[in-house]
């Protein structure tokens, strides 16, 4: 899954770095977003189950830069907060299960 985010957000990076015509138009950039929060999200489920803390780190920052572009910033504070709490429990060397 996170293959799949990643291309998605290679897409869009080049879309941004693209000098005059955008590759995307704005309807598609915008769904182009939507699948990529859909993809972290359950990439996401996947780390947390597994008690991958790497990888559920990453998939909530991402998802956190996601929701910020798509302007839903609850989403935003909430996958940040997730962030934050993950870094803070790999930092303190504890085990590998999931923070609640």
């Amino acid at each position: 899954m996170m293959v799949q985010a990643d291309v998605l957000l290679s897409v869009l990076a080049k879309d941004r770095q693209c000098v005059g015509e955008p590759l995307l138009d704005g309807c598609t950039h915008e769904q182009v977003l939507k699948e990529a929060k859909r993809v972290l999200s359950e990439a996401a489920e996947h780390y947390e189950a597994a008690s991958d803390m790497n990888g559920l780190r990453r998939c909530h920052y991402a998802c956190a830069r996601v929701c910020h572009e798509l302007r839903d910033f609850a989403g935003r504070n909430s996958h940040a907060a997730r962030f934050r709490r993950i870094c803070g429990h790999l930092s303190a060397g504890v085990g590998t299960a999931p923070p609640t």
